[in-house]
């Protein structure tokens, strides 16, 4: 129970109380104005039935006012409900097209990446064509530079050569001995 809800129960059993009490004032006559006429009536009863009326009228109005409150709620609630759909079902959609957007995104990458390759293994292979033939070329051009220092080094033998091989042999000994 709330405070207020124990707070109005006590007023209320005090309020009781104080008429039990004071029951025989209470309903005891006297003259009373009614603004267009006077009669005879027990005034603490009218006072009490006033205070009655009054209770009902603003019990009435705090059920009113909560059920207001209540309507309230609810069609916060209903229209929070909508705005949170709304929004899982934008961010659903935000998704969607990012996932599209990277997949599009993956396959420009792919067919570049593919493209690319391609160039490189060509420019690879010509490349090492170009370093196969260069190296032939190489080999070839010092094959042609080596044959020719031995062609060199056969004439300029062959004259001194022939005079120190037919001197060896004519001399008939070995000069190591």
């Amino acid at each position: 129970m709330s405070l207020r809800t124990v707070l109005l129960g006590l007023v209320l059993a005090l309020i009781a109380l104080f008429a039990a009490l004071n029951w025989p004032a209470i309903v005891a006559p006297t003259e009373v104005f009614l603004l267009f006429a006077h009669t005879q009536a027990p005034l603490g009863l009218v006072l009490l039935a006033l205070l009655a009326i009054e209770a009902v009228a603003f019990l009435t109005y705090i059920a009113v006012m909560q059920a207001q409150r209540l309507a309230e709620t609810r069609r916060l609630m209903h229209e929070a409900r909508e705005q949170r759909d709304l929004a899982e079902k934008a961010e659903t959609s935000r998704y969607t097209e990012l996932r599209q957007w990277l997949k599009q995104e993956l396959s420009t990458l792919r067919q570049d990446v593919s493209t690319v390759s391609g160039e490189v293994g060509a420019q690879t292979r010509r490349l090492d064509d170009s370093l196969r033939q260069a190296l032939t070329d190489t080999g070839n051009g010092l094959a042609a530079q080596l044959g020719e220092i031995e062609d060199k080094l056969d004439r300029q033998a062959a004259p001194s050569g022939a005079t120190a091989a037919s001197a060896v042999d004519g001399a008939g000994s070995d000069p190591v001995r």
